[in-house]
């Protein structure tokens, strides 16, 4: 209160220290760590004391350990013979969670759910990351039922005898915000850890970055660098391992994986592929050497997301005003296109394609990926992979299916050199083949 300008003699001694002049969110600490704080209390009567605060932690009984997971990351799974019968086990089911004090019970209701229960053929699960959320899921679910008898409340299992199959489909960059992973980092035990053990990976390297991946993630607003393709790569990446970490302590496995553009480095980790470790170094290279993209006479670049088909969108790129300039960067479904190249060409086709009421919205990208402005990147990029010494395997936890190769890698499809090195060069340097 009262602050509008520091002393500046005191400048040079609050380099480590904020002060908060509105309220303000607690900063990211590491698990374990102390938080300080100080307090000044200054009286028009002569009243002058500063107090350091620092945090206490009550000991925790070891032999019954927090739960690791936030409440938001188990599902609550009901099962019944009809689906009638769910829409009342899950009514009745409100007012039990509804009385529930604790995130414990909560969560030991969640594993009982889904390890304790008989599999009838109807189910249906509901998430949330605080109670309240929970019954609001639940609540509007019944009442949409109740409103409309005839509605389907849940799902229907094939085949009782064997587990559902699950695809992961791991995204590109352009959808990436600030903050992003922030509140897993705050709430999530093992998502905090697993983005620890790629900090250390990073740490590890000769050109380790100046930056941590836990104060990028935590960056908000106009302090995020999340849109610069040197940080955006590995944070986006860096959140995919950690989610698909989280999965699987979930329970969640996957039977096939597929990533498109870059969300293929986290597709080859939850395939087992390659480790957590190299994993980030993939992302990470890829960023540093992004850098470097231009065209072919040093033009900044752009993407654009398009909705019309495929060829359609061959046929502007090669148009007399385009050719040279606008490239295919990906197909992403049969009218979902992604265009990569010079920025004022991306900008002059929005234009155009906003004129005749189609939809093309600009990526959050600093750079154009895939043909041609990463072709100054690709020799770096592939010097970088080679020291990293990357350990391949074939997939031994879920079938991946290649979108640079459109088909399932498999020894005798793809060998394991191109998947150590190579392999990641093209995907970068090449259009994405997803759809």
């Amino acid at each position: 209160m009262h602050l509008d300008q520091l002393n500046p003699k005191a400048v040079p001694f609050t380099e480590d220290l904020r002060i908060p002049q509105q309220p303000i969110a607690w900063p990211i600490i590491s698990d374990g760590a102390v938080r300080h704080a100080s307090v000044n209390s200054f009286g028009f009567g002569g009243t002058n004391a500063h107090a350091i605060l620092e945090s206490y932690d009550v000991a925790r009984d070891e032999t019954s350990p927090e739960p690791s997971m936030s409440l938001g990351v188990t599902p609550y799974v009901f099962s019944a013979n009809s689906d009638s019968s769910l829409a009342a086990l899950v009514k009745t089911f409100i007012g039990h969670v509804a009385e529930m004090e604790s995130s414990a019970s909560l969560l030991d209701l969640a594993w009982t759910l889904q390890a304790k229960r008989t599999e009838p053929p109807f189910r249906k699960s509901f998430t949330g990351a605080t109670k309240e959320q929970l019954l609001e899921n639940m609540r509007s679910a019944v009442l949409k039922v109740e409103e409309m008898p005839t509605a389907a409340f849940g799902t229907r299992s094939q085949d009782l005898g064997q587990s559902p199959k699950i695809l992961g489909v791991l995204t590109g960059q352009g959808a990436q915000w600030p903050s992003m992973g922030a509140e897993l980092l705050r709430t999530s035990r093992m998502f905090a850890e697993s983005i620890q053990r790629l900090e250390e990976s990073l740490g590890e390297l000769t050109d380790a970055p100046e930056w941590s991946l836990h104060q990028e993630l935590g960056a908000a607003g106009s302090d995020s660098r999340v849109h610069l393709a040197e940080i955006s790569q590995p944070l986006c990446t860096a959140v995919q391992i950690a989610l698909v970490d989280l999965l699987h302590a979930a329970g969640v496995q996957f039977c096939a994986v597929v990533g498109h553009s870059s969300g293929e480095i986290g597709a080859a980790y939850a395939a087992g592929v390659i480790s957590v470790k190299d994993a980030i170094r993939v992302a990470y290279y890829r960023g540093v050497h992004a850098r470097h993209a231009a065209g072919t006479a040093g033009q900044s670049g752009s993407m654009m997301a398009v909705g019309i088909s495929f060829a359609e969108v061959r046929a502007l790129c090669e148009d007399t005003k385009f050719a040279g300039r606008l490239v295919v960067a990906a197909s992403n479904a049969p009218s979902s296109v992604t265009i990569s190249g010079d920025k004022d060409a991306i900008d002059e086709l929005k234009v155009q394609l906003d004129q005749q009421g189609t939809f093309a919205r600009v990526l959050k990208v600093d750079k154009a990926y895939h043909p041609h402005h990463t072709l100054p990147c690709t020799a770096l990029y592939l010097d970088s992979l080679n020291g990293c010494g990357i350990q391949v395997e074939f997939p031994t936890r879920a079938c991946w299916v290649s979108s640079v190769h459109r088909k399932t890698v498999t020894p005798d499809k793809i060998t394991l050199g191109t998947l150590s090195g190579s392999y990641w060069v093209d995907i970068m340097a090449q259009s994405v083949l997803f759809s």
